[in-house]
């Protein structure tokens, strides 16, 4: 089992797109359960779909809050055939397609969420914005503003959204 420390750090912010579709240098479908945050501490599983290259990665990331922008967080590489993803049902979750430029660009469009953004722009380093600016629209900076942390833009995961989850897994078998 592959284990990653990695200390992060990053700018938020609400955006629209300039045209209806971004299509960037890489490409995912992400879905993302939360386990309870205890304290500055907080735990989700990930299931990647890398859309160009049809692959998964299914990961636990728990990340340790040292900032309202920055963390330290461990990503544990799981095996997938070890998880039974009914076993999510009932777990606050969100999915969504995130576009990556530069590697630290990220996109993020909400497919299922509790809908307070439909875009969000996810920065690691500031000096990436003159790379993607002709394509975006900043709304607002929502950085510091815990409301747009993933883990409180969730819904519960449910039934429905396990037989899409199984659709999408026998696609990519």
């Amino acid at each position: 089992m592959k284990v990653v420390n990695i200390f992060e750090e990053e700018s938020k912010f609400v955006v629209r797109p300039k045209k209806n579709k971004v299509v960037w240098d890489r490409e995912f479908i992400i879905y993302q359960w939360f386990e309870n945050q205890v304290g500055s501490c907080e735990a989700k599983y990930k299931l990647i779909v890398d859309i160009l290259n049809l692959t998964i990665k299914f990961v636990k990331v728990e990340k340790d809050r040292l900032t309202l922008t920055s963390s330290n967080k461990q990503v544990t590489y799981l095996d997938i055939n070890e998880f039974d993803f009914k076993d999510f049902v009932g777990v606050p979750f969100v999915m969504k397609r995130r576009s990556i430029k530069s590697s630290d660009a990220h996109l993020d469009f909400f497919i299922y969420s509790n809908n307070s953004c439909e875009y969000m722009l996810e920065l690691e380093r500031e000096d990436v914005y003159p790379l993607i600016k002709e394509e975006i629209i900043l709304l607002n900076n929502v950085s510091t503003d815990p409301n747009y942390r993933n883990i409180n833009m969730t819904i519960l995961f449910e039934l429905k959204h396990y037989e899409e989850l199984q659709f999408i897994l026998k696609v990519l078998k």
